[in-house]
């Protein structure tokens, strides 16, 4: 009788044992993170297309992303079967599913619909910033929707989406979208000398809490207005350059570099224009990142960064040991997510 107690009692703790295990190796599997990473382009022309939105389910999880004007997207999402799906205004939405994270970049082809956007192709070829704005959810165009290049012009879309902003002068800008009851969206860009850049925006319908507070965005549009030597806007496209941290992407940065600033050991971070103490700069992915501004002590002229951080409160350290002063080091680091 002792003997099947005792067995019956090794049995029990060896079962036990079993949950744990593999409540373990389960809990295990859902923490374990991947990277994929693709391209999307048109079927027709093989050119790479951007602002093409790519949604990632593995199992509950659900992932988004945007293509860059590389056509490029990157997503971190757990393992398992993937199976994708990529929109973009003017074309065929297409999905595909893969069994496991390939080594070589995943390739999504879209199919143009026919006569779609032909339009925006001929608005205007002298440099600036044209482009539709269309309702994710429909992929239909949206009218009177705003569209404003932060400290510089504004302009409103037509019946068919469209807008043109012509811009005179090179470099990075900030573009807000807005519409109705739909979530603005912060996007940056890079324009070069006598090249328009064209953007195909989707909007998603807002939900509480999804807008950015106004007047984070119009201290935000000053900025850039008085935007000097000191301080620098950094676009999402010169971020993404680097597989590395946040610090790392900033540190490399033309945009950084050009301006001949440099980061000490400690910064005060802005989250989307709210002031984050102690917030490490990598509480995001660069992937996450549409625009990030840098700024030294006095390199803000509107001063709105300094008056909106609280008093007493501690900066982030960013783990650069330097006994440097003067008046290039960055003080100030405001992040403004996709």
């Amino acid at each position: 009788m002792r003997f099947w107690r005792a067995a019956n009692r090794l049995v029990q703790s060896s079962v036990a044992i079993a949950v744990l295990l593999a409540a373990a190796n389960s809990v295990e599997a859902q923490q374990t993170a991947v990277r994929l990473v693709g391209v999307v382009r048109d079927s027709a022309a093989g050119t790479a297309l951007r602002d093409a939105v790519i949604t990632a389910t593995v199992r509950d999880s659900v992932r988004t992303a945007r293509s860059d004007s590389a056509g490029r997207f990157s997503i971190v999402l757990p393992t398992g079967q993937i199976t994708l799906n990529a929109r973009r205004l003017g074309y065929r939405s297409a999905s595909r599913r893969i069994d496991a994270v390939p080594i070589d970049t995943v390739s999504i082809v879209l199919v143009p619909l026919p006569q779609a956007l032909a339009e925006t192709r001929v608005t205007a070829n002298a440099m600036g910033i044209r482009g539709v704005v269309g309702a994710d959810g429909t992929l239909s165009p949206l009218a009177r929707a705003t569209v404003r290049v932060l400290g510089k012009d504004s302009a409103s879309t037509d019946s068919s989406g469209r807008f043109y902003i012509p811009i005179s002068k090179s470099g990075p800008y900030v573009v807000r979208i807005s519409a109705g009851d739909y979530r603005d969206r912060i996007v940056s860009v890079e324009i070069d000398d006598g090249k328009p850049v064209d953007l195909f925006v989707l909007l998603d319908r807002a939900t509480a809490g999804a807008r950015i507070s106004e007047m984070a965005l119009a201290e935000f549009d000053k900025r850039q207005h008085w935007l000097g030597q000191r301080g620098a806007l950094i676009p999402s496209e010169q971020l993404t350059r680097y597989r590395g941290s946040v610090i790392d992407a900033i540190l490399g940065a033309p945009s950084f570099v050009r301006k001949g600033l440099r980061i000490g050991s400690s910064v005060c971070v802005f989250i989307n224009g709210q002031p984050k103490p102690g917030l490490p700069l990598d509480a995001f992915r660069v992937e996450e990142i549409a625009a990030i501004e840098v700024y030294t002590a006095k390199g803000d002229d509107t001063n709105s960064l300094v008056a909106a951080w609280p008093l007493g409160a501690h900066c982030t350290d960013t783990g650069i040991r330097s006994a440097e002063r003067g008046t290039s080091l960055v003080s100030f680091v405001a992040i403004w997510t996709k």
